[in-house]
């Protein structure tokens, strides 16, 4: 006899991607609406991805989610050597550019 596996129900349940998808619209786009009733111009709001994401986060997971998630944005995997090195090549290289012709536009 051949053991099945069980089957697994996803532990993020497509309600919450409907919700982010809708939270993500309306945060990014309701700067352009309010644009439209005042006759003005304006264009989506990048960071309303990020805010629909700690709220969906926040509702599936409690704060702990959103905060993993913004210490995952800002966490570095680099040896403190590396950015010093990084730092000297870069403020030594500052003089030797000061040194190379620019064009003028």
């Amino acid at each position: 006899m051949i053991a099945r596996e069980p089957i697994t129900v996803p532990r993020f349940p497509a309600i919450k991607l409907i919700l982010f998808l809708i939270l993500a619209f309306a945060l990014s786009w309701y700067p352009w609406v309010l644009a439209l009733l005042r006759h003005a111009t304006s264009g989506p709001k990048p960071l309303g991805l990020l805010v629909a994401a700690l709220i969906v986060l926040a509702l599936n997971t409690g704060w702990r989610g959103p905060r993993d998630l913004l210490l995952a944005i800002v966490r570095v995997r680099v040896a403190p050597t590396r950015w010093l090195a990084a730092l000297l090549f870069q403020s030594g290289s500052l003089p030797l550019r000061s040194l190379v012709p620019q064009r003028s536009a």
